[in-house]
């Protein structure tokens, strides 16, 4: 081969490349015709990926397609070297099929898989293609923990169809028979390498088999430019291309965010710039890949706008080619408004020793030898000793008195304590102060409660002498039959049993349906060790008292004269509410077996439509744990459960009732008691409508 030639084939080459014709990197390509001598399906990448038939498989044609047949009962073919073909970046995804609407209402209850993993973790993949009860072609894409999904429906019609996805984040853009039908460009989850799958199929998963023809199937490791794309699914002429620009501007930070998306970039395409009422603001050449897939995504630091007048602007994203030539323009226009400097706030509310409204002044009690704060419908006492009192809401006390424990040198510290000490009393505050001391060790307890109720707590640990400290604890008792949960964030509940333990925590919240305690505590400085896996523990005692205990010093610490370890943390009791029914109270029900609420529109309890015969107990709404595909919605139209639940959120309306479609507790109101209580709060009447465990008769005295 001369010079000449060797230079003709590299700039072909790079004309191929540019085109994006043969750029492309195909690793799985089934025709279902071509076998390899051992009878398997022949994989036309050349990657060893073929096939092994498996059922009874029967060669089908229609028009110039050929392909086979399967019967939606045994035929699977399974991939060989499949732990190789993990897609953990862009990807493409043709398939050629053909389905009845026979087959698809065979298929029905089924939701067979046409590509993807047998095992039933949907979500642990890289990707899957199923049709889902034969309607609805959809396509997850997996990283082992989160899945998006793009849907197609209406493909089960009895006409051959091309389906080409091409995943190339945060594009996401579907062909039906050469068409771009989908396209979006918020699609941010792609495959992860670490996930992988043990196995690949084609034709069968957990949940059934798939009934119909295919008549080819192909994956490339990359995303394709969207001419290849719409090509191989069966249109070989180009669209003209598309620009998307979206726009929103800030008047405070005088600034314009954008996002400008463009596909199908017109031929020779080189250059991008944008320009703001005519003048350059962003001049730049598209990267090789942009110009391989015909594809754009800008998104770039917002645009100041701090010179600009207020009133109507223009942006202009511009597309040319390598001489400066205009190929292509979209605009869009955007209004700055002049923004007056803020008011300045005259009044002084918050920020002076004034009670705010609804808030009552704090009432102050002094006896012998404790002292009493009521505030806000709770009572806390205070005693001499560091930490010690008890807790009163809405007259209900507290079993036990709080305490404080110092173990020193192997045993409890011998503290003697001091009389309590009044900092301050006013109806916003009051300040008191504990204190207690031994040869070696001095503790003193600053409490500061304000009018709405909590108490911060600050407490000094010092060394009188060299020392050492080997335990220190505080203890509050609270009710045992009042708390039944604990929150440690917003949105997390956790039933409590006999006990629980915890390392240190910034917040938690002892919660029940009468009465709460809220601690927390900003800081884990002098908590030792700081990893202890049982620094608060909470324990049932006995029927009566719940112990809530806050070890920060669990081993040896040595301290110096002078040396202070400090703790602040918070306390606040919430009211007692009266037990009284309320709207919170049994007001959604959920009928078991699943998905039994379907039946309530032609079932009858005691001579009247069950429907009504929960109207009539105060039931305020059903909770359907089944859609059309678990965590989808709304459900997929004309099947079975969607016309069944068409009629049950009519007849539930017409009685004043909701219908929550799939709503479990993770789309539940995480602020309704019924999210992580269910036994308690929600109402399970069984199918049958008679046995017993029909808790919302039992609380309607109706059972």
């Amino acid at each position: 081969m001369n010079t000449n030639e060797k230079t003709y084939i590299v700039i072909l080459l790079m004309i191929c490349f540019w085109s994006g014709v043969v750029a492309s990197k195909e690793c799985l390509h089934y025709d279902f015709t071509s076998m390899d001598n051992a009878g398997n399906l022949l994989d036309l990448s050349g990657n060893g990926h073929n096939g092994v038939l498996s059922g009874a498989f029967q060669k089908v044609r229609q028009g110039t397609l050929e392909g086979l047949a399967f019967n939606g009962a045994n035929t699977v073919i399974s991939v060989q070297n499949s732990n190789l073909l993990k897609q953990d970046g862009p990807f493409t995804l043709l398939i050629r099929f053909r389905i009845t609407p026979e087959q698809a209402a065979r298929m029905k209850p089924l939701s067979p898989l046409l590509f993807g993993s047998v095992d039933e973790l949907s979500v642990n993949r890289n990707f899957s293609l199923f049709f889902d009860r034969g309607r609805m072609l959809e396509l997850d894409v997996g990283n082992g923990q989160i899945f998006s999904s793009v849907t197609i429906l209406h493909l089960a019609d009895g006409k051959p169809h091309t389906v080409a996805f091409v995943i190339d984040a945060p594009f996401v853009l579907a062909f039906v028979d050469g068409e771009c039908t989908i396209r979006h460009n918020d699609f941010t989850l792609l495959p992860s390498r670490e996930v992988g799958l043990s196995s690949m199929n084609v034709g069968n998963w957990h949940a059934g088999f798939f009934e119909g023809e295919m008549y080819d199937l192909q994956v490339y490791d990359q995303a394709l430019s969207s001419m290849e794309a719409q090509r191989l699914s069966g249109n070989p002429t180009q669209s003209s291309w598309i620009g998307e620009m979206n726009l929103r501007h800030s008047d405070m930070r005088s600034c314009l965010e954008y996002s400008l998306w463009m596909d199908y970039l017109p031929k020779d395409t080189s250059q991008l710039e944008l320009l703001v009422d005519g003048k350059r603001v962003i001049q730049r050449k598209l990267t090789p890949e942009e110009r391989m897939k015909e594809r754009v995504l800008e998104e770039g630091d917002p645009l100041d706008t701090t010179k600009l007048s207020a009133g109507e602007h223009r942006l202009e994203a511009v597309l040319r080619d390598m001489s400066g030539k205009i190929l292509g323009k979209i605009e869009r226009t955007f209004k700055k408004s002049a923004v007056d400097n803020p008011e300045l706030f005259k009044n002084k509310i918050g920020i002076t020793d004034e009670v705010l409204p609804p808030w009552t002044p704090i009432q102050f009690r002094r006896d012998n030898n404790s002292a009493t704060v009521a505030v806000w419908n709770r009572d806390y006492t205070f005693f001499d000793r560091p930490l010690a009192g008890t807790m009163k809401s809405n007259g209900v006390s507290s079993p036990g008195e709080a305490s404080l424990e110092v173990v020193s040198e192997g045993q409890p510290a011998p503290l003697r304590s001091r009389a309590l000490s009044i900092v301050k009393t006013a109806p916003n505050q009051v300040v008191l102060e504990q204190s207690a001391s031994s040869d070696k060790l001095e503790v003193k307890a600053l409490h500061i409660i304000d009018y709405d109720g909590f108490d911060r707590i600050r407490i000094d640990l010092t060394a009188r002498q060299d020392t050492s400290v080997e335990q220190l604890v505080f203890r509050f008792p609270m009710d045992n039959a009042s708390i039944r949960s604990v929150v440690q964030r917003l949105g997390s509940v956790e039933p409590l049993g006999k006990s629980a333990a915890y390392s240190f925590k910034p917040t938690l919240f002892l919660a029940g349906e009468k009465q709460g305690v809220s601690y927390l505590s900003d800081s884990n400085e002098y908590w030792f060790p700081k990893n202890n896996q049982r620094a608060i523990r909470i324990t049932r005692r006995t029927d009566k008292e719940l112990l809530l205990e806050i070890q920060p010093i669990a081993e040896t610490v040595a301290l110096k004269p002078g040396q202070t370890f400090t703790y602040e943390i918070g306390m606040v009791a919430t009211p007692i509410r009266p037990m009284t029914d309320t709207g919170w109270q049994r007001r959604y029900g959920r009928i078991t077996p699943y998905c039994s609420e379907i039946t309530c529109t032609t079932t009858q309890r005691e001579g009247v439509s069950v429907l009504d015969y929960y109207a009539n107990l105060g039931m305020k709404g059903f909770i359907c744990w089944r859609t059309g595909k678990a965590f989808g919605y709304p459900p997929i139209p004309g099947t079975e459960f969607c016309d069944g639940l068409t009629e049950l959120v009519k007849k539930a309306h017409a009685r004043g009732m909701k219908v929550f479609p799939y709503c479990v507790s993770f789309l539940f109101s995480e602020f309704a008691p019924e999210a992580n209580e269910a036994s308690l709060f929600v109402a399970q009447p069984l199918r049958d409508f008679s046995r017993a465990g029909d808790f919302l008769e039992v609380e309607t005295g109706h059972k």
